[in-house]
């Protein structure tokens, strides 16, 4: 199989993959942006994280639609590695201010018990897990492109 057409761009079913990846990133972004506001995840600085994120990767996903290129996989990449970063900083934030309610509001609650009970708190453990996922999207779309030239490491 080989990884680029004549005229250097995708194989028409990757070419097609490509977009539906990019696709579903934006609209997950877009998804996501909605969705904090209707939750109204603005009471702190730290709040803002995601929305500053799904602003640059909309950004970097047209980019990498509009005029894909070395310089723009490479800023979408950073951009993903930074969402994956997120993710995770989300997750235990988010685990933390569980289990700091739980402390407060059933001291007799510790262990195990208090971790589940904190898993299952008001703040979506996973919730910030989306961030993770529309980096594994944007990525796989960004798999041996052809505008990365003929490089074999993707």
């Amino acid at each position: 199989m080989t990884r680029a057409t004549a005229n250097g761009t995708s194989p028409p079913v990757e070419g097609t993959l490509r977009r539906v990846l990019l696709g579903l990133t934006a609209a997950t972004a877009i998804g996501t942006i909605l969705e904090l506001v209707l939750l109204e995840h603005t009471e702190d600085a730290l709040q803002w994280v995601p929305f500053v994120l799904c602003a640059l990767i909309l950004g970097c996903v047209a980019a990498v639609w509009l005029r894909p290129g070395r310089r723009t996989i490479l800023a979408l990449r950073i951009v993903m590695a930074l969402a994956v970063i997120a993710s995770v900083v989300g997750a235990v934030l988010h685990l933390n201010g569980n289990r700091d309610l739980v402390a407060e509001t059933q001291p007799d609650v510790t262990g195990m018990a208090a971790l589940w009970e904190a898993i299952h708190g008001g703040n979506p453990f996973l919730a910030s897990g989306i961030l993770g996922l529309m980096a594994v999207m944007a990525i796989a779309a960004t798999v041996r492109h052809p505008a990365l030239g003929n490089r074999t490491d993707g």
